[in-house]
């Protein structure tokens, strides 16, 4: 049987290191930090490990909801549906913000057009 782009010389990949950035944009939450895990369950804190917003935690996305840090505590990847740890990257705003031109582009009244 082979499933389509999945050949059968390729094996599933090895979860990676990474940093990862603990972004409050989507869940919206007044807290100002997130408590770690001491396991893979929600409401397994741990009792004083904890990582603020905006704080790059590095570790293991592992692929079924859970990141652990390079300590083996546990994070969410995303809580009530809503992502909470993100690739600094995603989170970057572009550096130029695009405006749409209009349909018909006229010269400003200001500029005269330079002929070589």
């Amino acid at each position: 049987l082979k499933m389509k782009g999945f050949e059968e010389d390729q094996s599933p990949k090895e979860p990676e290191q990474a940093w990862l950035v603990l972004d409050n944009r989507e869940l919206q939450s007044r807290a100002k930090f997130m408590r770690k895990r001491k396991t893979k369950q929600e409401l397994n804190f741990h009792p004083s490990e904890t990582v603020a917003w905006g704080q790059q935690v590095f570790g293991i996305d592992l692929g079924d909801g859970w990141f652990v840090d390079e300590s083996g505590l546990y994070l969410p990847t995303a809580i009530d549906g809503f992502r909470v740890l993100f690739r600094k990257e995603e989170l970057q705003e572009p550096d130029v913000t695009l405006r749409s031109v209009p349909e018909e582009h006229e010269e400003p009244q200001d500029c005269e057009a330079i002929e070589e």
